[in-house]
């Protein structure tokens, strides 16, 4: 389970700039606890640009077990667009039409 001394309300942002874009990045936590290990993980903006520095082969083990994708998702802010389309889902479920919703 991550833990941060930010708080879950609170996101920090990860900014990326290259010389076309900015990326800003919010992240809820910023460390992440690797697995069976135990292992803590500290992810900063090179870790969303897919570069996460481990210190021993132990840690890059239990990565490589986590995969980088689950490590993201747990520092991470759910996206918006996941919570359109489960929206979305949920009122259709109850019967309501996407026209009905004014989305189409």
């Amino acid at each position: 389970m991550p833990w941060t001394t930010q708080g879950p309300d609170t996101p920090s942002y990860n900014v990326i700039l290259t010389l076309e874009h900015m990326h800003l990045i919010p992240r809820r936590w910023e460390i992440f606890t690797l697995g069976e290990s135990g292992g803590t993980l500290s992810v900063n903006s090179l870790g969303f640009a897919g570069m996460l520095m481990v210190k021993s082969e132990s840690e890059l083990q239990a990565l490589e077990q986590e995969k980088i994708g689950t490590v993201l998702r747990g520092v991470g802010v759910e996206s918006v667009h996941e919570l359109q389309v489960a929206v979305l889902v949920w009122d259709l479920v109850k019967g309501w039409s996407v026209m009905q919703l004014g989305l189409i």
